[in-house]
């Protein structure tokens, strides 16, 4: 919804986008934390706030931010980190 766009969309774009693909039939999403440091994961939320029961929802936690909310890249998260960061992540 946003990780390779050159300009984010606002939310009600976003949020009106993913509840015209459920309109359409669509009915898997997926998301991850790194997908617009999280605001992707928020929008699918709101799409879906009425209808959780018609769609599938894929969520990965495969990258995490630094502290000052940068991505240190991949390599930085390899390791015996990865179970940590996973609690973490879904402990938000």
């Amino acid at each position: 919804m946003q990780m390779a766009m050159k300009k984010p969309h606002n939310d009600r774009y976003a949020i009106a986008t993913l509840q015209a693909a459920l309109d359409a039939g669509i009915n898997f999403l997926n998301v991850a934390n790194f997908y617009g440091m999280g605001r992707g994961e928020y929008r699918a939320g709101q799409a879906l706030k009425e209808r959780r029961d018609q769609a599938f929802l894929s969520v990965k936690c495969s990258a995490m931010f630094s502290p000052s909310g940068t991505f240190p890249g991949v390599g930085a998260i390899i390791g015996d980190r990865y179970p940590a960061m996973v609690m973490k992540l879904a402990a938000q």
